[in-house]
């Protein structure tokens, strides 16, 4: 890190001790830190013991533009300089991995290590090819960049693996693809006694990262390693101004963001324990029958969620009923862009028609075309009553009290695990997808469940309550009168 023959010395620079500090440790050398460097682990990682011979694994939760990706480029850098051959077998060859949220993030640090060789003639020397996302050196090693996907690491030996940004992996497949992606890459380290490299800035309190940090931040027996900084402690450089400009325009972001925490302020909107247990398996689709004991068709109910089949949202539609005191999810149909408008919503009007929808709900900000278009194929669209986030915490006691029953949908359930919860000014909380995610399976599936929730309350007997000694009690209007709840048959007054 510090030779000039090889990093050209470039953490020597005072503002990286934190960084040669990680490194000490990585390298099982704690025993080698002076008092303040001893002082300044401790800080990071919590403990007073470090695990000897280095961690096997090493989650690095850092503030933004705290050098975390130029310290994996060095770690990298150092595995992929090092020679497996005796471990390999003929024609295999030694894999230093990167992986982020997408390609053009993990090419960041292959850019450092670039960066690096170019400066190293040693290093220049060993490289026999050099790519758009690998560069291989001659004793059988290579930096290469994977998509963040757990389908594609197979057959690989990893000396080393990095997940950059690791909070914000997402998988329109995956409902947990940071989780996933390292369950995928840990027996792919085992042939060369390899490790894990995370990093990533905090984010919401769930995944992999936050998972670490709470099951082995502090903890002196783990030979799991978590490193946990804040801008003061990893790039003290930093100008205080533009930090202190960040946490008066938004608090919660900013401790996140520069003060290295998890965020407070958001969480999973709904619990993965309720999605699970809302799945049916093996059912993808239920066609339109005759409920258990009746003679007559459930009364269908349609959500759709249009698009304009230009950028990158789909437009989807969810059939759902009622049945038991369950809200089920019956069809679901996603076309994904790029598509024509009118073939989209001919293949809508058909799945509707077909279990006897002719009015649905939607998406009141896609304008005026989905009421016509749909209204050429008989179908009725009318705006939805309430925004999209009002719609998606309605359906949260519908899953929390377990009376939803889902379709066996990989994308359905991804969106879903997905949502995030956060509390906005005033106490109101929105529901919404993750930056860069999407949720037009979730907004159709929720609106059609919501909605034969609603129908089945409003098909019980109505409850009416007057005014008495009670209610007074309570302050209570004069005409106050309970309408009928939309979770449940009925409303009980305890």
């Amino acid at each position: 890190m510090t030779d000039m023959h090889l990093a050209g010395g470039v953490f020597s620079a005072p503002s990286f001790q934190a960084h040669r500090v990680i490194a000490r440790l990585l390298d099982g050398d704690a025993d080698l830190l002076d008092a303040a460097d001893r002082e300044l682990a401790g800080a990071l990682t919590g403990r007073t013991r470090f695990p000897a011979g280095g961690p096997s694994e090493l989650t690095l939760i850092a503030a933004r533009r705290c050098g975390k990706s130029l310290l994996a480029a060095t770690i990298g850098l150092h595995a992929a300089a090092q020679d497996y051959r005796d471990r390999l077998a003929p024609g295999e060859w030694a894999t230093v991995g990167i992986a982020a949220p997408n390609t053009r993030q993990a090419r960041t640090i292959l850019d450092y290590v670039t960066g690096f060789v170019a400066v190293s003639p040693m290093l220049r020397a060993a490289v026999v090819r050099e790519a758009g996302t690998v560069i291989e050196f001659e004793h059988r090693t290579r930096i290469e960049v994977f998509s963040s996907s757990h389908r594609t690491l197979r057959g690989y030996s990893f000396p080393l693996f990095i997940i950059d940004e690791a909070a914000q992996l997402r998988d329109e497949l995956s409902a947990t693809p940071d989780a996933e992606l390292a369950r995928a890459v840990r027996p792919a380290l085992a042939t060369l006694n390899g490790r894990l490299l995370v990093v990533s800035s905090p984010y919401m309190r769930r995944g992999l990262t936050y998972t670490a940090w709470r099951d082995h931040f502090g903890r002196d027996d783990s030979a799991h390693l978590v490193v946990k900084g804040d801008w003061r402690q990893l790039n003290p450089g930093l100008p205080a101004k533009v930090i202190e400009a960040a946490y008066q325009d938004d608090p919660a972001s900013a401790r996140s963001e520069w003060g290295g925490e998890f965020r407070e302020d958001v969480d999973a909107a709904l619990a993965e324990a309720w999605i699970a247990a809302a799945v049916d398996p093996g059912v993808s689709c239920r066609g339109p029958g005759v409920l258990p004991g009746s003679v007559q068709e459930p009364r269908y109910v349609g959500y759709a969620d249009p698009a304009g089949g230009n950028g990158s949202d789909s437009y989807t539609v969810a059939v759902g009923h009622a049945e038991a005191g369950a809200a089920v999810l019956d069809a679901l149909l996603e076309v994904r862009p790029p598509f024509s408008t009118d073939e989209a919503t001919a293949q809508a009007a058909e799945l509707l028609g077909r279990y006897g929808v002719a009015s649905v709900q939607g998406d009141r900000y896609a304008g005026d075309w989905p009421r016509q278009a749909l209204a050429k194929h008989g179908i009725s669209y009318q705006p939805a009553e309430l925004p999209t986030s009002d719609l998606y915490l309605q359906a949260v006691p519908l899953f929390s009290s377990g009376r939803v029953r889902l379709l066996d949908v990989d994308r359905l359930v991804a969106q879903l695990r997905q949502l995030e919860r956060r509390v906005r000014a005033g106490g109101r909380d929105l529901i919404a997808h993750p930056v860069g995610g999407h949720d037009d399976l979730c907004t159709a599936a929720c609106g059609a469940l919501v909605l034969a929730a609603r129908r089945q309350v409003a098909e019980s007997v109505p409850v009416q309550v007057a005014r008495s000694t009670l209610f007074d009690d309570f302050g209570l209007p004069s005409a106050a009168a309970i309408s009928p709840s939309p979770f449940g048959r009925r409303v009980h007054l305890v």
